[in-house]
């Protein structure tokens, strides 16, 4: 068996304890969960097999996550609840466009850009250069 199977292995089965340890629905410190899946691991790897554990390919659990003070947090899953997906680029957007909806002066000046630069564009298609 090589190593790389071993250690995948082992990933496997803290993901099944972690996993198993967060049906009840309740809140769960790192400290239960090192104690569940042993404490030969860190809590980098324990974070890590939670975070798996949204992704599709390992089930898409909504798990929730809140902080209990310096890094310091705990996790719960919400069962038959789906997932919120949203990557890094749509939450940006988004955090953006409230920022714009907020304020008139970027909001004008954001628009001062975007019609100067459709203007190029269409110079640019007219002069046939790209």
């Amino acid at each position: 068996m090589s190593r790389v199977w071993e250690a995948n292995e082992g990933a496997r089965e803290m993901q099944s304890r972690c996993l198993a340890l967060l049906q009840d629905g309740k809140w769960h410190a790192l400290s239960e969960f090192l104690a569940v899946c042993g404490m030969k691991y860190g809590t980098a790897s324990l974070t890590a097999r939670i975070r798996d554990l949204r992704k599709t390919k390992f089930g898409a659990h909504n798990i929730e996550s809140r902080s209990k003070g310096t890094s310091l947090f705990e996790y719960r899953l919400v069962p038959g609840a789906p997932v919120p997906r949203r990557n890094s680029v749509t939450r940006l957007l988004e955090e953006l466009a409230k920022l714009i909806a907020t304020n008139k002066q970027l909001k004008a000046e954001l628009s001062a850009c975007f019609t100067e630069i459709a203007e190029l564009r269409k110079a640019r298609a007219t002069s046939g250069t790209h």
